[in-house]
């Protein structure tokens, strides 16, 4: 029983490890550390929800700040493709004509 515990760990690190590796390829070592910074938010809002985790002004304040960060930068990141994008069109059609 404790080989077949210790195989799923392995397996889930694995997976997580390949996941990890995929998102650094097909984006940026910066949006790993954003996506950290996500799960490790909800992490917290988890334990405040369902364990009722006594939490202070500055801990709410660090909270927040993180959302914002996070948010930003899918804005900000949502706006550059979407720029990309129209370059690509707008070249492709001046190349065209």
């Amino acid at each position: 029983q404790l080989l077949a515990i210790m195989t799923l760990i392995a397996s889930l690190v694995f997976l997580l490890l390949m996941s990890e590796y995929w998102l650094v390829k097909m984006t940026s070592s910066l949006t790993l550390s954003v996506a950290g910074t996500l799960k490790e938010t909800i992490t917290i809002g988890g334990g405040i929800f369902f364990f009722a985790e006594h939490i202070y002004l500055l801990n709410v304040i660090g909270f927040v700040l993180c959302q914002i960060g996070i948010v930003m930068y899918a804005c900000l990141r949502y706006e550059r493709s979407t720029a990309k994008s129209y370059d690509t069109v707008s070249t492709t059609d001046a190349s065209i004509s």
